[in-house]
């Protein structure tokens, strides 16, 4: 189950650039997608993951 608390499982669905792996690389299904990117987003809006991930050089 997905949920927007459970963060270590939300971020194995982003890219380390911050942004939303898609469904084609997931394999996972289009309802399960969907639940997932409204989970990342509401917990983006929470501050429980961040927006942007700043990589240093």
């Amino acid at each position: 189950m997905i949920n927007y608390r459970y963060i270590e499982k939300l971020k194995k669905y982003i890219y380390a650039n911050g942004s939303i792996i898609p469904k084609k690389k997931t394999g996972v299904k289009t309802k399960t997608q969907k639940q997932i990117s409204r989970h990342i987003k509401i917990a983006r809006f929470l501050s429980l993951i961040p927006f942007i991930i700043y990589i240093s050089k």
